[in-house]
């Protein structure tokens, strides 16, 4: 019993402190999902800011013709691509955890 109980002891605290992060780790994980957030974001304004044009493209024309139709699915295109770069940097950025 006189070994037993120091033992225990001894396992509980090792456990205890390496299941604990460190300052400067939680840090660095708040940093890294702060960073993301913020390209989710950007990537959410890309969206937006490409369909804002494609409809502006579509509203400058009195008759919607098929090159009208082009060019405003081009601009969507283009934001939809810059929005899935910034989703694909976002998830790695919190792959970095």
């Amino acid at each position: 019993m006189k070994i037993t109980l120091p033992l225990v002891l001894a396992f509980t605290m090792t456990t205890f402190f390496v299941s604990c992060d460190s300052k400067g780790e939680r840090q660095r994980e708040q940093a890294l999902e702060k960073q993301a957030d913020s390209l989710e974001v950007e990537a959410q304004a890309a969206r937006k800011t490409a369909e804002a044009r494609a409809d502006a493209i579509e509203a400058n024309k009195p008759i919607v013709t098929d090159q009208v139709d082009r060019a405003a699915e081009t601009e969507r295109k283009a934001g939809e691509a810059v929005a899935k770069d910034l989703e694909k940097k976002a998830e790695a950025t919190r792959e970095l955890k």
